[in-house]
């Protein structure tokens, strides 16, 4: 029974930590000489490819590392931070079903977005070619803008002390009342014109553009096959590789040592493996239990009760003195005084 009663499980026990913060986010480091092709490399391996992520980064945020005062053992760590991020707000300007090749030229008028709306932009251009005509012709523009988000972020790190040890980040909670405030970065030219000038070699050979243009078409194959090239689709792909890449870049290159290094407080959550019960055998134990106690109540409540084993003899002299006086009794003395006997 005590097998079935008891069962080993892992019991979270949360402690108060100190967490040294040693980089900040500067953006400064960002120039001609940033290699753009391997941040591109390592974000087609994990949104297009599903490789394994980098530490300090997700899909959409770039984290600034810390690190625990006492050493952790593959423990979890939430500490109170900013999220760095960029996000693209994508139109479609047009969207052109077949353009001849035989015109010289073809104009295409769209509104202008007027000087509030700054020099910044992400545009994609995207066609298939064929011997006579250009088909499915989208032109996409995007407004870029960065941003810095509070949260509180869970990671797992390694057994170290050093903040670039980490296993994973397993959530970041953005339900603060601080809201998300924009963050620009003094480098952010330099980075969006790499978008549109690094340039690659495609393999399959159908894919006729810069690196950046090329992952996009990849991931919205994957996304949608058959319907790659569709405006949202492109929409879509581009959005999630520009927000996964300015995450890359950030973690490897915006954050740079600061003089004085920040302290956070964070929440130190420590498994332990602990003997617990098991909730539906004990409920059925104390069932069974209850059970017996009542009819222990009523076994006494019952033998109080008048009772016909009481009243009369028990046992074989029972029986005698019962037939003593009876008429068989009577009959058996009679029929002896007749034999003599």
């Amino acid at each position: 029974m005590t097998s079935f009663l008891f069962t080993d499980a892992e019991v979270i026990f949360n402690t108060t930590e100190e967490a040294i913060q040693p980089k900040g986010f500067y953006g400064l480091d960002f120039n001609e000489k940033s290699d753009m092709r391997a941040i591109l490399e390592v974000v087609s391996a994990t949104e297009i490819y599903e490789g394994v992520r980098r530490g300090w980064v997700t899909s959409e945020y770039a984290f600034p590392p810390f690190a625990p005062v006492s050493e952790l053992d593959s423990e979890n760590m939430t500490v109170s931070t900013m999220g760095y991020s960029g996000v693209l707000d994508c139109r479609t300007i047009f969207s052109v079903p077949d353009i001849p090749l035989n015109k010289t030229s073809n104009r295409y008028d769209f509104n202008d977005c007027g000087p509030a709306a700054r020099m910044s932009r992400i545009s994609l251009l995207a066609g298939t070619s064929k011997s006579n005509s250009l088909t499915n012709v989208t032109l996409i523009f995007c407004i870029p803008s960065y941003w810095a988000t509070p949260g509180n972020l869970t990671v797992t790190l390694a057994s170290s002390t050093h903040e670039e040890n980490i296993t994973s980040v397993n959530n970041f909670d953005t339900t603060t009342e601080t809201p998300p405030q924009p963050r620009h970065f003094e480098s952010w030219q330099l980075f969006e014109l790499a978008l549109h000038t690094t340039t690659g070699f495609s393999p399959s050979d159908q894919v006729d553009g810069g690196l950046f243009g090329q992952f996009v078409y990849a991931l919205a194959a994957k996304t949608k096959p058959g319907s790659e090239l569709e405006s949202e689709t492109l929409s879509c792909a581009l959005s999630v590789l520009f927000s996964s890449t300015f995450a890359v870049m950030a973690a490897g290159v915006l954050f740079q040592d600061a003089e004085i290094a920040g302290v956070a407080m964070g929440t130190r959550s420590t498994p332990r493996t602990r003997l617990i019960v098991v909730l539906p055998v004990s409920g059925a134990l104390m069932g069974v239990l209850v059970i017996m106690s009542v009819m222990m109540v009523v076994l006494f409540w019952y033998i109080k009760k008048p009772s016909i084993l009481r009243e009369e003899p028990v046992g074989l002299r029972g029986y005698a003195r019962i037939m003593e006086d009876g008429e068989i009794n009577r009959l058996v003395k009679t029929a002896a005084d007749i034999d003599g006997t």
